[in-house]
């Protein structure tokens, strides 16, 4: 076997070394093609979680001005039915449950507690008659629970109006429309429940309770 010469071999290694620097050449050519794509793909995931967190805030402050344009149009719907309601009021007092000599008849009432004066409460209408007086609420989209808050109203009346305390109440319950279990849950309340019928308001329960609650 032949021996290679010190000078063969330093080419061999130099051709070795060679080969090893393309290669390494190649590979660092490899990762920085791949670090780009991977800033890439990395700038076009935080572009997408930018236009996600964007597009939340915005679905927010969306639904945000839905519910306050609601609540506009809640706080209109039920004004509108307040005003349809109450000028009926006073006819139904006088005719119905016999009052006289009227006192006050106010629509969107304000009064202030008597022993607490710091309380303030609104009361959709009152009608206040020496013989009687009435309390009515009214709701655009009515429910049982709206039956329920009124009664818990009724019971803390006697703080807003001490000068009705020995007259009868005629507490009614009002809207455009009412079921017949929103009805007969007043009837066995004992309110009044008003709605509107052919022609005017109506009381539709006035047969069940009769003049007196």
């Amino acid at each position: 076997m032949a021996f290679k010469s010190v000078e063969d071999r330093l080419d061999e290694h130099a051709a070795l070394i060679g080969q090893i620097i393309v290669s390494q050449n190649a590979a660092l050519q490899r990762m920085d093609r791949f670090e780009a794509r991977l800033n890439t793909l990395t700038d076009l995931v935080n572009k997408e979680l930018e236009n996600a967190a964007r597009e939340r805030e915005n679905a927010a402050k969306e639904r945000a001005a839905m519910n306050k344009r609601w609540g506009e149009i809640t706080l209109k719907m039920g004004s509108f039915v307040e005003d349809i309601i109450a000028p009926n009021i006073p006819r139904i007092g006088r005719k119905l449950f016999g009052l006289s000599d009227m006192e006050l008849s106010a629509c969107r009432y304000q009064r202030k507690h008597s022993i607490d004066p710091a309380r303030r409460e609104e009361f959709d209408f009152v009608y206040i008659a020496s013989n009687g007086w009435i309390l009515n609420e009214t709701k655009a989209t009515p429910r049982v629970a709206h039956v329920d808050s009124f009664l818990e109203r009724i019971k803390d009346l006697p703080g807003f109006f001490p000068e009705c305390g020995n007259r009868p109440l005629y507490p009614c319950f009002s809207s455009l429309n009412l079921g017949e279990d929103i009805v007969r849950y007043c009837t066995k309340a004992g309110v009044y429940a008003l709605a509107l019928g052919d022609e005017t308001v109506s009381v539709l329960n006035f047969e069940q309770l009769g003049r007196h609650a």
